[in-house]
């Protein structure tokens, strides 16, 4: 179980996430590998990839992300992430951060 300071901390990586996708999505495809070097080397967060991947998981399944996936030759499956319009009214304070 996590303490009040971790989900509030867990929030904050959340929010950010979510704008940062916000702000980006208009001028250039988002892809996971983005989004870890926004919070990483910007946000000087200390997590890994495969914490970025599941806190993106977890966004769109709580539809506040979508996630559209292509094949790119030499990469394989690549991600894409845009913001929903429930992510754009949680984030513009319309909807609580508690969607569901």
């Amino acid at each position: 179980m996590m303490t009040p300071a971790q989900i509030a901390a867990q929030r904050e990586i959340d929010e950010e996430i979510v704008s940062y996708i916000r702000e980006m999505q208009e001028s250039a495809p988002v892809r996971p590998e983005s989004v870890a070097a926004f919070l990483i080397q910007i946000r000087r967060r200390k997590l890994m990839m495969s914490q970025v991947a599941d806190r993106l998981a977890y966004l769109v399944s709580r539809g506040l992300l979508a996630v559209k996936q292509e094949w790119s030759a030499g990469e394989g499956n690549v991600l894409y992430y845009t913001v929903t319009a429930d992510g754009r009214d949680v984030l513009d304070g319309v909807k609580p951060w508690a969607v569901g």
